[in-house]
């Protein structure tokens, strides 16, 4: 009654139709009938009842025949079954959406078994590899991955069957046209999983991450390679060989155009098979071609992408003939441009088609546009060489602003940077930030024409990431309104003065660590320097003449001070002698009497002169009374090992010998009374010795207590 909203009283009002609406009224009727015929009332349908405030529930029956009060009754149980109904159809709806999520997914969702074999294939495989589901159901992954990568898919594979979850990738996958894919792929253990008892797999096409990857890696190379000691023929073949072993050429080719500008010239070129290598050498007549003449010379002429295709029918390849023989397909020549400056081209020559190098052909194209100006540089370099490269110092022109024109090859070996590079970063992009706003302010000065030269230190970043001292020298170069700015690398002395800074810290932080007073003579003025020493009892100066009389010398008791100042006179005067130590007493300011521990080292010149002299002064007064505490108790221990040794010894033996003749006595001898005497005696000697003993030994142990 209560899910209905009513009371009681107003519920056994009620008729059942009153809480159906009233389309279902006919189904209530019907069960009705059903419990009348003694059927019982229990199905999966459910019914709608009405609440009290209009409200539609879900609920289920169950009713029966019963005999209440004496009377034929109907019992009939509702249960609400409203949230449960709603579950079941978010569920459903749930699912499909779940179905249509995975149909139309970017990535492809498969399943596989425990031994990799695919169970199920979701229909985006068709637009990532161009295959359907059914070319991969009821195979294995392992009849698909790249044979580079099957020990990582083993070692995967093994994972997963013990782990929850395991990424795999990047690793390649065949798509409908014969070309690599990069796949990327999460694993999911679900082999214990009713209904799904297998391994879900989402892969996600990473190809052209990879691809992007790879070609600024290739192009950062090349740079390098571009940009790398020796001639221009020596860096293009070394460029070559990078592009040729990342792409599907069998043969690569630079060819420039010449000084004159009349006809290119083949300067470099890569063979990456045997059929290449013969290629090249039956056709290594030609090495120049004039403007519209074979493949080069059209690429020259047209100045745009050009692939041709069967080569060896081609008569307008040069060299058909030989690529005929050797069954060379595909030749593209791609222009190396300068901005609208024609450099040259390069030219990439394949057994393959043109469909299969579709792929290729704008990776090339982008690496050839990155190359242009990096060749560019080197041509200018060889066409115009200059005192730059006599030098091993760095050396580069400027503008006002900062931008480098031109360098030479010790600014990029000083740096890291290669000549394109300096130039995005300019020379003030190169100086330490801390050394920057100096720089700008030298700049201006000579965009002002207040000075012609200058010198100045300033640090410059290496491409580590690290930075070196470099002592700068800039003047201006007037007829080109550029600055001649030429460095000289002082990075080694900048760091022996941070380690003798940094020692000259550590030798102070020793100093006040210490309670020696370190003192040190200058020969050559005299000066007499001295350290300060914390809770010092004896006042001196600092900085002082050095003499005889001076404030901490005279100090010393009279009885030492003749003989320690010609000690120190005659260590002084002999060219040998390096090292000086003495010791001697002075009074503390309480008027205490220290002892005094003074040594130091003598620096001369080649001839034996004195130049400088460093010493330290220790106080041992602890030290001395020690030793002296310590002698005095050795002179106690003597005394009582004497004692012992021999004065205890006599009256002992007299108490043994008294004993002895006591024992032989004959009548006439002394009699007993004598004897007892005599040991009576002897014992008390003995008892004096001992308690003699035990004073001296307890003013040993008073002693030492203190």
């Amino acid at each position: 009654m209560q899910q209905y909203g009513y009371s009681k009283e107003e519920f056994l009002r009620l008729n059942l139709k009153d809480i159906r609406p009233e389309e279902e009224v006919p189904i209530l009727l019907g069960a009705i009938e059903r419990v009348k015929s003694k059927q019982k009332v229990e199905n999966d349908h459910f019914y709608r009842h009405k609440k009290k405030n209009g409200k539609v529930i879900k609920v289920k029956l169950r009713g029966s025949l019963i005999s209440y009060l004496g009377r034929r009754a109907e019992l009939v149980c509702v249960m609400d079954i409203t949230d449960n109904i709603e579950y079941q159809e978010k569920l459903l709806a749930n699912e499909s959406k779940f179905k249509s999520l995975i149909e139309n997914i970017k990535d492809m969702i498969v399943i596989v078994d425990k031994d990799a074999n695919y169970k199920y294939v979701a229909s985006s495989s068709n637009s990532i590899l161009g295959y359907g589901p059914e070319h991969y159901l009821g195979r294995s992954a392992y009849d698909f991955i790249n044979k580079k990568d099957l020990k990582l898919l083993q070692k995967v594979h093994k994972k997963i069957l013990s782990t929850n979850q395991v990424s795999f990738g990047p690793y390649r996958f065949p798509d409908s046209d014969g070309n690599w894919r990069w796949l990327k792929t999460e694993l999911t253990n679900h082999l214990n999983t009713e209904n799904i008892n297998g391994i879900i797999a989402n892969t996600r096409d990473v190809t052209e991450e990879i691809q992007k990857k790879f070609r600024t890696e290739l192009i950062s190379t090349l740079t390098k390679a571009l940009s790398s000691p020796g001639s221009l023929q020596e860096a293009l073949s070394l460029a070559l060989t990078e592009i040729t072993q990342a792409s599907k050429f069998e043969v690569s080719e630079f060819w420039l155009v010449g000084e004159y500008g009349t006809s290119l010239n083949l300067v470099a070129k890569y063979a990456n098979s045997e059929i290449a290598i013969n290629f090249h050498k039956e056709s290594e007549g030609e090495t120049d071609l004039q403007k519209g003449i074979g493949l080069p010379g059209n690429v020259w002429l047209f100045n745009k992408v050009l692939i041709w295709e069967n080569l060896g029918k081609k008569v307008e390849f040069t060299r058909f003939k030989e690529a005929n023989k050797f069954g060379l397909n595909t030749a593209i020549g791609i222009p190396i441009l300068y901005g609208e400056e024609f450099l040259g081209c390069f030219v990439g020559i394949t057994t393959k088609t043109e469909k299969r190098m579709d792929s290729h052909l704008d990776f090339i194209n982008e690496i050839a546009q990155e190359v242009g100006p990096i060749i560019k540089q080197r041509i200018t370099e060889e066409e115009h060489r200059n005192f730059f490269n006599l030098t091993p110092d760095p050396h580069c022109l400027i503008t006002f602003k900062g931008l480098i024109k031109k360098c030479n090859d010790a600014l990029s070996t000083s740096t890291g940077f290669n000549f394109e590079e300096l130039r995005t970063l300019s020379f003030s992009g190169l100086i330490h930030p801390c050394d920057i706003s100096k720089v700008q302010t030298i700049f201006e000065q000579f965009k002002r024409d207040q000075i012609p030269k200058t010198s100045f230190e300033a640090r410059i970043k290496t491409k580590s990431g690290a930075y070196k001292w470099v002592l700068w020298s800039i003047s201006l170069w007037k007829e080109s309104k550029l600055l001649l700015v030429v460095g000289k690398d002082i990075s080694e002395n900048k760091e022996y003065e941070l380690k003798l800074a940094m020692q000259n810290e550590r030798f102070e932080m020793a100093i006040k660590a210490t309670h020696d007073i370190i003192w040190e003579i200058n020969h050559k003025t005299g000066e007499l320097t001295r350290s300060e020493i914390n809770e010092s009892q004896q006042p001196f100066s600092l900085f002082e003449q050095f003499s005889e009389n001076n404030s901490l010398f005279s100090k010393v008791l009279e009885k030492d001070r003749k003989r320690v100042w010609e000690s120190f006179l005659k260590a002084l005067k002999d060219p040998d002698q390096h090292f000086w130590t003495e010791e001697y007493n002075l009074t503390s300011k309480k008027g205490e009497l220290l002892y005094i521990m003074d040594r130091c080292y003598i620096r001369r010149d080649n001839d034996g002169t004195p130049l400088r002299t460093i010493g330290s002064m220790s106080d041992i007064t602890v030290l001395k009374k020690q030793l002296e505490r310590i002698e005095r108790q050795n002179e106690k221990l003597k005394e009582i090992a004497w004692l012992q040794s021999h004065v205890i010894r006599a009256p002992l033996a007299k108490i043994l010998g008294l004993i002895q003749l006591h024992k032989e006595t004959k009548e006439e001898s002394l009699n007993e009374g004598e004897i007892f005497e005599l040991i009576r005696s002897s014992a008390a000697e003995l008892d004096k010795v001992i308690r003699e003993i035990s004073e001296k030994t307890n003013e040993v142990e008073k002693s030492l207590k203190h």
